[in-house]
């Protein structure tokens, strides 16, 4: 079995180092990878292939360029829709599918109206980094500390703005109720109860929500010790165990 590690918007495989020198189980390889236009490769250049169809696309190709194995697909954030597409077309190869605080929320997840992608869109375009120093502020726990926001907010500024505006255009535009049908592996999501909203919450046939306490966006840096229990017992079994009593220190 091979897990692949897909980070989220604005992200790179770097956001996956406390997971990826860990033996899931006995028989299991484990590869992070860098979306098209993130990471080393960040560039304008790849703006038009900035789509959650593109990354999709991509994951695909790097699993039958690496492996023969069945694979375990786990997707942070917008890498949630890019890890349900590439299971959709791997088809009985991805044995299971797991999100990282994704899959849930409407006001990402769900297309949204012309007029609010507009909106959303302009904000960033207008002042990138204020806005997104904003929004992690918002997406990260309070306990977080200074040094690990800074370390998010550092990575995600890297992000050329023009392949970000895109990549976020197509996650927008992205409807997860309509694909949802056509995924044929489990599925289930670690989520943030912090950011959890009942207002604006999906509820996806079959899909098991596990509910994190005490982290953000973020849980396998903010609270990777708790987080790699969860996940562990995840890719194991295919079920969650109940969340450590105490966190990990930040």
């Amino acid at each position: 079995m091979t897990i692949i590690l897909i980070h989220g918007w604005c992200g790179d495989r770097t956001i996956w180092r406390e997971q990826t020198g860990i033996s899931w189980s006995a028989a299991a390889k484990v590869l992070a990878i860098d979306l098209p236009g993130h990471g080393v490769a960040a560039s304008n250049d790849n703006e038009k292939n900035a789509s959650i169809a593109s990354f999709a696309s991509h994951v695909v190709s790097v699993v039958n360029e690496t492996t023969s194995d069945p694979v375990v697909l786990v997707g942070h954030s917008m890498g949630g829709p890019v890890a349900l597409e590439a299971a959709i077309a791997l088809g009985r190869r991805c044995r299971l599918l797991v999100g990282v605080d994704t899959f849930t929320d409407s006001r990402f997840y769900a297309s949204r109206p012309p007029g609010e992608i507009r909106l959303r869109l302009a904000a960033f375009d207008a002042d990138f980094e204020g806005t997104l120093r904003s929004m992690i502020e918002h997406i990260v726990a309070p306990r977080v500390s200074r040094e690990i926001r800074g370390e998010i907010t550092a990575s995600m500024m890297r992000m050329p703005k023009a392949t970000a505006l895109a990549a976020l255009r197509s996650l927008l535009l992205y409807d997860i109720e309509a694909r949802w049908p056509k995924l044929r592996a489990p599925a289930i999501t670690i989520n943030s109860s912090l950011l959890t909203d009942p207002a604006t919450q999906l509820h996806l046939p079959d899909l098991v929500v596990h509910a994190m306490a005490d982290v953000g966006h973020f849980p396998m840096i903010e609270a990777p010790q708790a987080f790699n229990e969860i996940l562990a017992a995840v890719i194991g079994h295919g079920t969650v165990i109940p969340q450590p009593s105490r966190a990990d220190p930040l």
